[in-house]
């Protein structure tokens, strides 16, 4: 479900995701990509507990740094 498919602000362009949970036990996740010229934010939360984790890297690997943000994620909350 996309909340906020795009917000152009200069270079900078934000869109949020709130996606199914990638592993069951994590629950739900919010993914947030912030682009900034060719650089590519990706911020991931975990609802239940408001736990917040960021990776960075180029603009056109948006799945790769969506799966290094859960994966920290993950890490951050103890289960990986």
């Amino acid at each position: 479900m996309w909340w906020r498919r795009w917000t152009g602000c200069g270079p900078t362009a934000t869109w949020r995701a709130a996606l199914p949970p990638p592993d069951p036990d994590l629950g739900e996740v919010i993914l947030e990509l912030t682009r900034n010229g060719p650089y590519l934010k990706c911020s991931a939360v975990h609802v239940a507990t408001g736990r917040e984790v960021s990776a960075l890297g180029p603009a056109n690997q948006s799945e790769a740094l969506k799966r290094v943000a859960v994966a920290k994620l993950k890490r951050a909350l103890g289960q990986g």
